[in-house]
């Protein structure tokens, strides 16, 4: 009786040990493979790895575009020329992007890809404008009126982004980048202007953006070069003798700094997609100082100076909406 019973423990015994050996794979000492773990299991395993990631890079730039404005000399108030000072709009860019771990929750992410800054801007004006079979009395027919216009200026610009950033992980799933970032300008950028009479109706618009006098409605002209909106009037020399309404060329290369956040979706084990929000500031002006004289409003030279007008140095920066689609490797 009292023998039976050490027994029947070794036999508990013996049977516990044999079922704890039984659940451990003696053929796969390092446990399951990959494709029978859990998808939990296998981002862990993934994160913990720090792999290089690949992938695509898509989104939308708001862009914000301003130049400093002052105006030397009489003042002239709603001129067209007005129109230069800002501008916004909304453009595409995508491209490829690399994300390298050099810890486990810090990375460098490097991106190249198209990147359009598209914007404009419109401007209700004011200019003197020539009316036409009015009678005025003893100044006989025709005369000088305040006429409404629309001022539009439209700037396509179309740029090789690339940018070298640092990735921090704040949370498994949220992370931050930050760093410089370089535009290179593809082909030239184009500035499109439009004036544009609202009235009254016997009053025109006397000469185009080529110099051809006549009685226009609206006139428009496309232009390489930051200057005057209006088309350029009678002599326009600065110190040295060079017409002012030649104004400036735009830089071709911009460099700048980018602040963004983003949140981490995993899709599959190997792929995941990341929303963000980028705000891109830049360093280096679109295009730098230019001046001109605002003919907008006709002045007696014998009475006073026209007013002349600077513009300062332009800033483009731009808001990124963007969504990555990763791999990793």
């Amino acid at each position: 009786m009292w023998l039976r019973i050490p027994l029947v423990a070794c036999l508990f015994l013996l049977l516990a040990v044999t079922s704890t050996f039984a659940q451990e794979d003696v053929l796969r000492p390092r446990g399951r493979p990959e494709s029978q773990r859990s998808f939990k299991e296998q981002q862990h395993r993934r994160r913990n790895k720090q792999p290089v990631i690949l992938g695509l890079d898509a989104g939308l730039n708001i862009n914000m575009f301003s130049q400093p404005y002052t105006l030397t000399g009489p003042t002239i108030t709603q001129s067209p020329e007005e129109v230069l000072k800002s501008g916004s709009g909304v453009s595409p860019a995508f491209g490829v992007f690399i994300d390298v771990p050099v810890a486990s929750s810090v990375g460098i992410q490097a991106r190249l890809g198209y990147d359009a800054k598209w914007f404009s801007n419109t401007f209700q004006s004011v200019i003197d404008a020539t009316i036409t079979n009015v009678v005025r009395g003893v100044d006989g027919f025709g005369g000088i009126v305040d006429m409404e216009t629309e001022a539009h200026a439209s700037w396509t610009l179309n740029t090789i982004g690339a940018a070298i950033l640092a990735r921090v992980d704040l949370a498994p799933n949220v992370f931050v980048t930050a760093g410089p970032i370089m535009q290179f300008q593809l082909g030239d950028l184009v500035r499109s202007d439009r004036l544009t009479k609202i009235g009254p109706d016997n009053a025109f618009i006397v000469v185009d953006y080529d110099g051809n006098q006549g009685l226009f409605n609206e006139i428009t002209r496309e232009t390489t070069f930051a200057q005057n909106f209006l088309p350029a009037i009678g002599p326009q020399d600065d110190d040295n003798g060079n017409p002012t309404y030649v104004g400036r060329e735009y830089e071709s290369m911009r460099l700048g700094l980018e602040l963004g956040v983003g949140f981490r979706h995993d899709l599959s084990p190997t792929m995941f997609i990341a929303p963000s929000v980028r705000y891109q500031h830049m360093l280096t002006s679109l295009n730098s100082t230019f001046s001109g004289v605002d003919i907008s409003r006709q002045t007696d030279p014998a009475i006073e100076s026209p007013s002349f007008m600077k513009f300062g140095d332009s800033s483009l920066n731009s808001i990124v909406l963007a969504v990555q689609l990763g791999f990793t490797l």
